[in-house]
């Protein structure tokens, strides 16, 4: 079993939610932690999690070097489900660097 993710969750990391303008980002990665956390909530721990990006593009929020992963492995690593929402929200915002035009 295993999920295609899209950049809600990423290995050890989601995709950024700044990337359509500011005015778009608060409401973003807070349906960013949700979506993690309905994947984590639907889906058995050895599931595995097949992101469509990231993995050192300008699209994940932080970087990782893994190259697989289980909801189980994201539920014990990944930001987006190890910290309450506010912690979340404010964390990934504070650690977002420019990104290309």
């Amino acid at each position: 079993m295993g999920v295609f993710s899209g950049g809600s969750l990423l290995y050890g990391a989601t995709g950024r939610p700044d990337l359509l303008g500011d005015e778009h980002t608060d409401v973003l990665v807070r349906h960013q932690h949700a979506s993690a956390h309905k994947l984590a909530t639907l889906l058995p721990d050895q599931a595995e999690v097949f992101p469509t990006h990231g993995f050192g593009s300008f699209c994940a929020a932080t970087q990782s070097d893994a190259t697989e992963s289980t909801i189980g492995q994201e539920k014990q690593s990944n930001p987006a489900l190890t910290q309450d929402e506010e912690t979340y929200v404010r964390e990934l915002l504070e650690g977002l660097g420019a990104y290309p035009a």
